[in-house]
């Protein structure tokens, strides 16, 4: 049935965004997509902007993101399929991303199922020997001065014992905006423990902060920013958007 009225146009191609966003995420709080166009713009293959806002968004390996807004603007789609309620883009067009995580979302992604799994039997060398980690627990703290703090409770098998580790990290934009690693490690905790449980940390902290975590069908991120505060860490991205996720 072709949409009528400009308003049932906008408001079920709001519902069906919504509802394919929404299959490509674990869990959501609260998400709204709201398009803007109309039927003349419809038939021309255009809609004037888009934004997505979600809110508790988890995403692939747990991870939960506090806020994510990605603004685009003109997107040229077909024009019969929009005209029945379905976004198909024509050309790829781009946006921006805006994401907000807090510390507690970093420590759940750390404590996932599925990165927890890895953090056990980690295999590292000490004195020219091969050691054997599992990495117990991890919890993050974001530091108004624009570091990130780990500690975790690490057990070496050999030893048959649990040590702890804290330290300070600043997390830097690398790669060309894909993705975000720890620089600057300072302990304050667990300095005579060897290197390689801080660069297994580090290297795990790199897979939760990778960008393809916070990417949907179709949608792929360039960082451009990143900022750190005692409450969150804000990613600002470019969104470059190849389709829209069918649902």
């Amino acid at each position: 049935m072709l949409l009528g009225l400009d308003t049932l146009g906008e408001k079920t191609l709001n519902r069906i965004a919504e509802l394919a966003l929404s299959s490509q995420l674990d869990h959501v709080d609260d998400l709204t997509v709201q398009v803007k166009t109309n039927v003349d713009l419809i038939a021309q293959g255009r809609l004037e902007s888009m934004l997505i806002d979600g809110k508790g968004l988890v995403m692939q390996q747990d991870l939960r993101m506090q806020h994510m807004i990605i603004r685009i603007g003109q997107v040229a789609v077909n024009p019969m399929a929009a005209l029945m309620g379905n976004i198909q883009l024509t050309h790829p067009t781009q946006g921006s991303a805006h994401i907000t995580l807090t510390a507690s979302d970093l420590t759940q992604a750390f404590n996932s199922t599925i990165l927890n799994a890895q953090m056990q039997g980690v295999m590292i060398e000490e004195d020219g020997q091969e050691v054997v980690l599992d990495v117990q627990s991890v919890s993050c703290q974001l530091c108004a001065t624009g570091d990130l703090m780990i500690q975790a409770t690490v057990c070496l098998r050999h030893q048959a014992t649990v040590q702890h580790v804290e330290f300070y990290a600043t997390p830097q934009i690398v790669d060309q905006g894909r993705r975000v690693q720890l620089d600057h490690v300072r302990y304050t905790q667990g300095q005579d423990l060897p290197p390689a449980i801080t660069q297994a940390l580090i290297e795990r902290a790199a897979q939760v902060l990778d960008l393809k975590n916070f990417e949907m069908d179709g949608i792929h991120l360039n960082l451009e920013t990143l900022t750190v505060t005692a409450e969150t860490l804000t990613l600002e991205a470019i969104a470059h958007v190849i389709r829209f996720p069918k649902l």
